[in-house]
């Protein structure tokens, strides 16, 4: 039910948190109509970009009941007064597609630049931008969080999986499509966090900030832990710091009901250290296992050493594989056979 306002006077905000009720003016035909919304986004750095912008960018499209046009509307003052000081109180700003709130502070730029003042404004620049390039899994990826934000699902869905076709190492486009399938209660949301998982192994060597893409994945990981009632496991293979010329290969599982320290399996998978990690049937005969020890452990991972840290209780051992030699030590090889042979 909403809380009942004078007119225009300010933001109707139901009284269970899912969305707020505004009024806005036509700018074609006049009609000044009441419209819910889901969320709103609020830049209150409005007036250093554009001092004829209100600021806000809504969860969707707006459409005129009147003469049909969209997103062309102007935001009744007290309503726009209203949610700027609401997003004032929110404290920081916050990443669009990590927030529920009906109220949220962000930033309504694009990476190139572009102000998102209107949500149709956006998707039409973002489309644009993979008409102009579609061999870039990165402009897909953005096109297809942007349609996910605004309400676009199945249009965000195929997004994401062309940049996936685009670039099978993809890592951000395979998480977020994990993240959408689970918001929409989609049944292969498993198997999209598995290939997440995949890929995430796969995109070790590459160098960026994998912190907050494997944030998103844990969550979505958490969600469906709480929600599944199949014996399954997360098992991950993962390397220590090289000792000599060899380096300790580890493969353990925990069984994913009982992971407590989600913070300590982000910072695992964010290491850079993690080869492979996969959802598998099953639990562990033997526990406490090594990866179980290492996640409830009280040391911090990024510390010389956790990696090494062996459970006494463990079953487990590691497997130790050679490295690659330096190409010195190649040489070196040469040398002394050439020497040999003469």
């Amino acid at each position: 039910m909403t809380r009942r306002a004078p007119f225009g006077s300010a933001v109707l905000v139901d009284d269970d948190q899912r969305g707020l009720r505004v009024w806005l003016r036509c700018l074609d035909c006049g009609l000044l109509g009441s419209f819910q919304f889901d969320r709103a986004f609020v830049d209150i750095r409005s007036d250093e970009v554009d001092p004829d912008w209100d600021g806000v960018c809504f969860s969707r499209p707006a459409k005129c009941a009147g003469c049909g046009v969209v997103d062309r509307y102007e935001l009744v003052r007290p309503s726009a007064q209203a949610l700027h000081v609401q997003a004032a109180s929110v404290g920081s700003e916050r990443a669009l597609l990590s927030s529920s709130e009906p109220v949220v502070r962000a930033r309504m730029q694009a990476w190139d630049g572009t102000v998102a003042r209107r949500p149709s404004g956006a998707i039409a620049h973002l489309r644009g931008q993979v008409e102009a390039r579609p061999d870039s899994a990165e402009a897909w990826r953005r096109f297809g969080n942007c349609c996910a934000q605004f309400g676009l699902y199945d249009e965000s869905e195929r997004a994401l999986r062309n940049a996936l076709d685009v670039d099978a190492g993809e890592l951000h486009a395979a998480i977020e499509l994990a993240a959408l399938l689970w918001f929409l209660g989609r049944e292969d949301t498993a198997l999209a966090v598995q290939q997440a998982l995949q890929r995430l192994g796969e995109t070790q060597s590459r160098q960026f900030d994998r912190r907050e893409p494997v944030e998103r994945l844990v969550r979505v990981m958490k969600d469906l832990a709480y929600a599944s009632h199949d014996d399954v496991s997360l098992e991950i293979i993962w390397a220590d710091a090289p000792v000599g010329n060899d380096v300790a290969v580890h493969l353990s599982k925990i069984d994913i009901q009982k992971i407590d320290r989600w913070d300590r399996l982000v910072d695992m998978l964010a290491s850079g250290d993690v080869i492979a990690a996969r959802i598998v049937p099953g639990i562990p005969p033997d526990e406490p296992t090594q990866l179980q020890t290492l996640l409830d452990s009280s040391a911090k991972y990024a510390d010389p050493g956790v990696l090494c840290m062996r459970s006494a209780q463990s079953r487990e051992r590691p497997v130790i594989a050679p490295v690659w030699r330096s190409s010195s030590k190649k040489r070196n090889r040469r040398k002394k056979a050439n020497s040999r042979s003469r």
